[in-house]
This record gives structure tokens, C-alpha cells and sequence, in this order.
């Protein structure tokens, strides 16, 4: 296990000639309506949301979309913003400009009008880059707030003065801002006449709260115009929270974020298995395990995660520790893959439940065989009979493990339990296994 690589995860490879072949969660499909949907829009300015929870692949499609959209049948230009990458800037504006002209570079050596059309619109733009305006205001008034009454006219007369001069500031915005919009309309249509440029933000529900806000302030008012569409790739629920941080609980999200967002689309929600293959890709344990063991820890997870109901993002949090067990292990001989897989999944899902079994208070047997009658699945199962074993010989030594072993062979109903507890008899530790187990979790958890 020494040449295991120092990255944690792997992106999924996203090939140019068909960058769905690595789905593992079936996307495609949504990849085709969505891109229909935007062929339908006929160019009218559009602000479509991909919604799903956090951990669903919202990224891997999304760039897999954007491979699909940019192929030669579809021919969309296409631009990716990562906002909570750029979300140390102080100005939305700055960031969303920065990513058009990187852009733009792509084309300014064939054709020089498209390159000196958006140095013009940005030169506009520049008029809207924060001004400390308000501040001004503040500071020319602000020492004559309480003065004698011998110059509340000098101070009448600059407040005047003051406020023509904003006046006449937001009559010239509103003038540029219309200049803008339309060079940047005339720019969209000369890069692409008969597509409109698909512009996708992702991550906008990691921002800091106050950058995710203006994003969506300047893609409504700014960037609004004909030929562009925008993408949104989000958890609508986690983007609401960053909201209301701002505006208070009170705050109704789906009315405030209707005003930026013209269209949702639910990303559908992958079959719990696929969901923990493609987990397991991203963590590349093929290349970790056995393929006996592999197979096991997917079963015995996909059953585990389903008796106890957890979230994708709990989850992927197993997963994790999983992926870090196995990586500080010298050997997969002693990961005792059937109990680490449980152990995690309690921990997460219970960690109350997980430290009193590890402290030896709870029969977490007793927990597991109740969990599973609940949920209507028969411990029938090589998986279910394997964490049972190992739950029954967990915190006792040789001679009772015997004892367990000797009592169901001689019920013929517990065949099954007994031919898991001989598998894992000979290569389990009374007085060290355990032990080991629960210090891998300690190890990972040091990690995550």
C-alpha cells in the first residue's frame, strides 16, 4: 500500500468525444433536455439553477455537460466560473469580467473586432467597480451635523450640491449601464449567431454569503441580455441558509431567489448504489483492494446505508474514512472490511450509540438485529451474517468466541451465523483487532 498517490480523491475523467462515458449516475439524459431547453430559449436572456444537494455530483455534471454542450453536434461556446474559488475578491464584477476576458483571449487572434468590442464594454464597465460614493456623501456632511445655526446655510447648499451630483451620477450609470448591455448583446451575437454562450457558475452555495448574493445581483442586472445563458449549479437549501445569514431568518428564499433564477431543474437523485460506486471511483479503492474485498465493502455499505437511512453527504463522509482506514493500513489483512464498514457507518450516523459500544455499555448486536427487523430486511444476507459475527465476538476473548462458535453449531437454524463466525475466527485478534479497528477510525478521523 506504499504507492498509494498523496491525493485523497480523483476527479472523474471527462473525455471530449463522449464525456458521459465515465457517468456512474446516470446523467446523459438530463444532459440531452437540458440542452434542448436552452436550444428552446431562442436566445432570450435565461437563468437556469441545477439543483441538488451537496456531494451529488453537481460539478462532475456540469462538466461533463459543458464537454457535451461544446461538442461539434451541439457547438455551444461555453464559459465555467468556479465563485467560490474567486470568492477572496472583493467585487463580483471584477471576477465575472476576469472570466469573460479569459475567455475572449481564445478568440482574439482571429478575429481583433470581438477583442476591441469587450476591451470597450469593460472600459464601461469600469464605471460601476465600487466607489465609495455613500462614503463620500458621509464624509462631506458629516461635520456639519451639529453646528450653530450661523452656517446651516454653507451646509444646506453643499448637501444640495452633494445631491445633484448623485443625481447626475445615476442619470450617467443608467446611461452606461444601458451601453453596456448592448455591447455586451452585439458581443454574444458576434461570438455566436446562432447559439446563445452558456455561462456556467458553480459552487455558488459555497461562497461566502455576501459574494453569493451580489454573483446573482450582477448576472440579474449586468448581464441579462440576449445570446447568454446562465447556469447556476447549487443546494438551493444550503444557498437559502447563506441568505438568510444576511437577511435574517424571516426571510422567505423561494421568493427572494425567484427574482435572480428564472427556471430550477432537480438533478435527479442517483440510485443509492450508483451513488456509492461512483464514490468508490472517486477514491480509486479499486486500485486499494482486493477485488474480493472491493466488492465487499460496496455490498456491505450499500446495505449498511440503506438500513440506517443516511444522507449522500453522510455518505460520502463513510466513504472518506473509509478511503483514509484503508490508506494509513499497512495491510488489508487486518481492516476486518465487514466491522470497519460498520463501525464508520455508526459513528456517523450515532456517535453516542458508536462510543458506548466501543466503551463496551450497549449490546450493539442487539441495536444492529433491531435496525434491520425495522427496515423489513431478513439477516439472510452473507453481509448482514458477517457484521453479526463480528459484532458477537467484538469485546470477548478465545475461550467464549469458542463457546459462541460451539452454541450455533448445535442449532441447525443458525448455520449462517456460525459458518461467518468460523471465516472470521482464524484471522482475528480477541485481544488486538478491535482495538485496531477502532484507533484506524481515530487515524481518519484526524484527517477529515
Amino acid at each position: 500500500m506504499n504507492d498509494i498517490p498523496v491525493k485523497v480523491s480523483n476527479e472523474v475523467e471527462i473525455k471530449a468525444n463522449e464525456p458521459f462515458q465515465n457517468d456512474k449516475l446516470g446523467r446523459k439524459e438530463s444532459a440531452e433536455i437540458l440542452t434542448q431547453f436552452i436550444k428552446s430559449s431562442n436566445g432570450e436572456p435565461l437563468v437556469l439553477c441545477i439543483n441538488a444537494p451537496w456531494g451529488q455530483g453537481k460539478t462532475t455534471f456540469l462538466k461533463m455537460w459543458q464537454t457535451y454542450l461544446q461538442n461539434e453536434d451541439n457547438g455551444f461556446e461555453t464559459i465555467y466560473f468556479d465563485s467560490w474559488k474567486n470568492d477572496f475578491t472583493d467585487d463580483a464584477l471584477v471576477a465575472i469580467l476576469g472570466e469573460i476576458s479569459s475567455f475572449i483571449d481564445t478568440f482574439k487572434d482571429d478575429n481583433e473586432e470581438i477583442n476591441n468590442k469587450f476591451k470597450k464594454a469593460t472600459g464601461v464597465a469600469t464605471k460601476f467597480l465600487r466607489k465609495g460614493v455613500p462614503a463620500l456623501i458621509k464624509g462631506a456632511t458629516y461635520n456639519f451635523l451639529d453646528l450653530d445655526s450661523g452656517i446651516e446655510n454653507a451646509a444646506a447648499a453643499l448637501a444640495e450640491s452633494v445631491t445633484n451630483d448623485v443625481i447626475d451620477h445615476y442619470v450617467k450609470s443608467k446611461k452606461s449601464l444601458d451601453d453596456f448591455k448592448e455591447l455586451l448583446t452585439e458581443l454574444a451575437s458576434d461570438i455566436s449567431s446562432d447559439k446563445p454562450i452558456v455561462f456556467i457558475i458553480d459552487e455558488l452555495d459555497r461562497c461566502r454569503p455576501n459574494f453569493a448574493v451580489e454573483v446573482l445581483e450582477k448576472v440579474k442586472h449586468f448581464f441579462s441580455v440576449k445570446n447568454i445563458v446562465f447556469v447556476l449549479g447549487a443546494d438551493k437549501e444550503q444557498l437559502g441558509n447563506s441568505m438568510k445569514m444576511l437577511y435574517g431568518n424571516e426571510l422567505d428564499v423561494s421568493e427572494y431567489l425567484r427574482r435572480f433564477i428564472d427556471f430550477d431543474y432537480a438533478l435527479p437523485t442517483p440510485d443509492n448504489k450508483q451513488f456509492i460506486g461512483a464514490l468508490f471511483e472517486k477514491y480509486k479503492f479499486d486500485s486499494r483492494l482486493t477485488s474480493r474485498l472491493l466488492q465487499d465493502s460496496l455490498d456491505i455499505f450499500s446495505m449498511l446505508f440503506s438500513v440506517y437511512k443516511l444522507t449522500f453527504r453522510q455518505q460520502e463522509h463513510c466513504c472518506s474514512l473509509l478511503n483514509l482506514a484503508i490508506r494509513t493500513s499497512k495491510s488489508e489483512n487486518d481492516l476486518h472490511i465487514p466491522l470497519l464498514c460498520f463501525l464508520i457507518t455508526i459513528k456517523i450516523c450515532n456517535s453516542i450509540q458508536y462510543d458506548e459500544f466501543v466503551d463496551n455499555k450497549i449490546d450493539a448486536l442487539q441495536f444492529f438485529e433491531s435496525k434491520i427487523k425495522d427496515s423489513g430486511i431478513k439477516i439472510v444476507s452473507r453481509y448482514l451474517l458477517l457484521v453479526s459475527a463480528y459484532l458477537k465476538i467484538s469485546h470477548i476473548g478465545y475461550n467464549e468466541i469458542d463457546n459462541v462458535i460451539s452454541e450455533a453449531r448445535r442449532n441447525e437454524d443458525n448455520r449462517g451465523i456460525c459458518h461467518a463466525l468460523e471465516q472470521i475466527y482464524y484471522n482475528w485478534d480477541a485481544n488486538d483487532s478491535f482495538k485496531s479497528i477502532i484507533k484506524k477510525i481515530e487515524i481518519a478521523e484526524k484527517f477529515s
